[in-house]
């Protein structure tokens, strides 16, 4: 599997991504940012303030969980890829430590939210299947462990980045996502297709990995910075909660 890490390096190690390309992948990730952070930190908010009593439910409290896994994109591997873009392209390069810590704060929160979505999609099946049971089976304390375990595994998981680089981490991570695709056929489905791309097409420029190596990026942002409003605005009750929480009262009669 480290063939495509030692394929792109062997390609473009001396062919750094075009300047245009990284200020362009800063710009956009500033942009999204402005979506991300207050969207996902309301939701969270209306599940944990719940200020009508109607918000408590397994389903919320996995949304919620989404909603910390994009915060935590917003935050933190946001910021850093603005950052690592912006120095990539005025100067061309950067430390290790900031290539390091860039990339695995984007697979660890990657990582999570694919998770995350996984679970909703469980949820739901369950919650068809099973109507009058499954809240009796999908207990508080399920839903707790269900959470240990996603954070569990993203934060051990990304760690195979220092043996096999990003390339090859981000290949596995797609197939992940191909795999879970009922959970994540959304902004992850271009995101794999540029990873396959940049993985196998052995005739692309240098100039055109890089282009898909940053558009793969972008497309996982750009679903950290939707989700809620495909999640969160789509509901009345979470609609209500944010109209109460921000003071809006017209909010809740979007249809």
């Amino acid at each position: 599997m480290s063939y495509l890490q030692e394929t792109f390096e062997e390609r473009c190690h001396t062919t750094g991504a075009p300047s245009h390309l990284s200020f362009f992948t800063a710009s956009i990730s500033i942009l999204l940012l402005v979506t991300n952070i207050p969207g996902n930190l309301l939701l969270i908010l209306a599940v944990a303030f719940d200020p009508h009593k109607n918000l408590r439910s397994p389903f919320n409290y996995l949304m919620s969980n989404l909603a910390v896994a994009d915060l935590i994109v917003g935050l933190v591997t946001g910021p850093l890829s603005v950052n690592y873009h912006i120095k990539e392209g005025l100067y061309g390069r950067l430390s290790i430590g900031e290539i390091r810590l860039f990339h695995m704060s984007y697979f660890v929160s990657c990582t999570a939210s694919i998770l995350s979505l996984a679970s909703l999609a469980t949820e739901r099946y369950l919650a068809m299947r099973n109507p009058h049971n499954y809240r009796n089976k999908l207990t508080r304390k399920r839903i707790l462990m269900t959470v240990i375990l996603i954070w569990l595994v993203s934060f051990t998981l990304p760690f195979i980045y220092f043996e096999v680089g990003s390339i090859t981490c981000a290949f596995i991570l797609a197939n992940t996502a191909v795999f879970l695709a009922l959970a994540v056929l959304g902004c992850y489905g271009p995101s794999a297709i540029f990873i396959y791309t940049m993985s196998f097409c052995e005739t692309c420029s240098c100039e055109a990995l890089h282009w898909f190596r940053d558009l793969q990026f972008l497309f996982v942002l750009l679903n950290s910075s939707v989700n809620f409003f495909c999640y969160g605005l789509r509901s009345r009750r979470f609609r209500k909660a944010f109209a109460t929480i921000l003071r809006l009262p017209n909010l809740q009669e979007i249809p």
